[in-house]
Formats: structure tokens, C-alpha cells, sequence
């Protein structure tokens, strides 16, 4: 992984541990889209994080396409894999045995080992609201959930958590999008936006994390963003101000 990509992550973790001494201790990372890289940098900042010293709990929260197991090399292999713990009442024994510890990177991860089409269900549940609660002992817990963009489950779980990141690719990524998608996660912090864009052999090797009054400075937007832009612009002034200020209504 090249340098920069490692500075990136730091400067998150940075923030987080920041966020963190104010009395914030879940943080949220979702996505606009699918392969956004949301789930790589949930695993790489919970990890950086352990390795300065936290005690993190990283969360599988996205149950249509859990990924962090083969992230980590599928080294969880707990009794009762995070989709099985939340379809039943919330207990501690059933806590200890999704709980699992990784060997060398100290993370305790919670992890769900295939789909669940109840993911909706599940993640709105009493048995998650109780999980969420007794992991606030942790010093950092990271929740990797369904992009933003086609999923009411990442909105769903803001209202739970603290602080919350959008992980956008650069290509896609506009000022008004962006703005809007932050502007759901209302129950937590909007930290920010992290823009992922380049790769190179399989890794990411260079990333911009912009506040969200920043989101605007992306260059190299192509035309179709552009217009994509404007086309929504169109849209929430027909949907939201031109009917406010009375304009467009038929006289009787």
C-alpha cells in the first residue's frame, strides 16, 4: 500500500480519535454506491486504530453483502456469525459467541458470514439497539454499512451512531450529491467525505478527505457529472422551492 494511501488513513483515524475524546464512539462508514471502497477503509482505519492502542469493535452491518471476513482473510470463524446473534433476543452469551478477537490485529470483530435477505429487519431490530449499547465500553466501534445511495439501512443506523462517513469514488462524486447524502445521516456528526479514486495493482493508492463545505473542490469531473449535477439541481427546485413560492400552481 503506498505511502500516501497509509498518511490518508492516519489522518482519519486523526479525526476519529478526536471525535473520540469529545465522547463519540460509534462511527458510521457508508457509501454512495456499490464498490466505493467503504468496507476496505472501515477495515484499514479500525486497524490503524488498534495498533495506536484502542480497543475497537468493527461491525459487518452490511448484511446483503457482508465482505469484511474475506477482507480479513475469513479469519472469523465465531459460533454465532452477526446476522444469527440479531434474529434472536440480545443476550450476553449470545454476544460472546459472535464476539471474536483477531489474532494479530486485536480487532474485535462482528462479523456476518454470507447474505441475509433480512437485513432491513435485523438492523432495526431491539437485539441491535441493545448490541449497540453494550459496545459503547469499546473506545472506537466502526459500523460498515449498505451504501447510502440504494439503502435505507445505512440512514436507519445514523440515528444510532455518533459520527458518520461517506466514502464516494471521485469519477462519480459532485458537491450536490454528497451534500445530500450527508444531510440523511441527521442523528450523528457528518465528518466528512472521503473521496476514493485512484487505483493501481489491486489497492488503493491515493484518496482526498474533504470536509463537507469542500466537496465542491473535485477536479476532473466529467461532463456527465456535470450534467448529472444539473439535472438534479433541476429536479429539488421543481420539487422543493418552485412550489413554496406558489409558482406553477393552476388558478381555479
Amino acid at each position: 500500500i503506498s505511502f500516501a494511501y497509509t498518511e490518508q488513513i492516519n489522518s482519519i483515524c486523526a479525526q476519529v480519535e478526536h471525535e473520540a475524546d469529545l465522547g463519540s464512539r460509534i462511527f458510521l462508514i457508508t457509501g454512495a454506491g456499490e464498490n466505493e471502497g467503504k468496507s476496505t477503509i472501515a477495515g484499514n482505519v479500525a486497524a490503524a486504530l488498534s495498533m495506536r492502542g484502542k480497543r475497537v469493535a468493527l461491525v459487518d452491518c452490511d448484511l446483503r453483502n457482508p465482505s469484511l471476513n474475506s477482507f480479513f482473510d475469513k479469519k472469523y470463524t465465531a459460533l454465532l456469525p452477526l446476522n444469527e446473534m440479531l434474529a434472536q433476543p440480545f443476550s450476553r452469551d449470545n454476544l460472546l459467541q459472535c464476539m471474536q478477537l483477531h489474532d494479530k490485529l486485536g480487532i474485535f470483530m462482528l462479523f456476518s458470514t454470507r447474505p441475509d435477505k433480512r437485513c432491513a429487519e435485523l438492523l432495526a431490530g431491539e437485539t441491535m439497539d441493545l448490541l449497540l449499547r453494550q459496545l459503547r465500553v469499546f473506545d472506537v466501534v466502526i459500523l460498515d454499512t449498505p451504501p447510502m445511495g440504494y439503502f435505507a439501512d445505512a440512514e436507519a443506523l445514523a440515528e444510532k451512531s455518533d459520527a458518520s462517513i461517506l466514502v464516494v469514488r471521485k469519477v462519480m462524486g459532485n458537491r450536490i450529491l454528497a451534500t445530500y447524502l450527508l444531510s440523511l445521516v441527521l442523528g450523528s456528526i457528518a465528518m466528512g467525505c472521503i473521496v476514493d479514486w485512484l487505483q493501481f495493482a489491486g489497492y488503493i493508492n491515493f484518496i482526498d478527505q474533504l470536509r463537507i463545505q469542500d466537496t465542491c473542490c473535485m477536479e476532473q469531473t466529467s461532463w456527465w457529472a456535470w450534467a448529472s449535477t444539473i439535472l438534479l439541481g433541476i429536479l429539488l427546485v421543481n420539487a422543493l422551492v418552485l412550489p413554496y413560492l406558489g409558482i406553477g400552481k393552476k388558478k381555479c
